[in-house]
């Protein structure tokens, strides 16, 4: 079996933070890392939930109205601009 070097497995885990803390800088956990990844993962799942499915927002479209529609890229995590 393959086992991950451990500077790998810490860099995924500030990886995750940074992708999931509200404040990334402070030090956390792994557990508790893990335990925002899934509310982050959580907090998706509903907007997936209450987002219209496709078939329905192309009918909106088809008929003209003019209403915003969210696109995937909308909810994708974009990295932290770096200085």
């Amino acid at each position: 079996m393959y086992k991950l070097p451990h500077a790998q497995v810490n860099e995924a885990f500030e990886v995750l933070k940074r992708r999931t803390s509200t404040n990334p800088n402070q030090r956390l956990p792994k557990v508790e890392i893990l335990r925002n990844a899934i509310e982050y993962i959580d907090s998706l799942q509903a907007l997936l939930d209450e987002t219209p499915p496709l078939h329905q927002s192309s009918d909106i479209l088809t008929n003209g109205t003019n209403a915003a529609l969210s696109t995937p890229q909308d909810y994708m995590v974009r990295p932290a601009a770096t200085n």
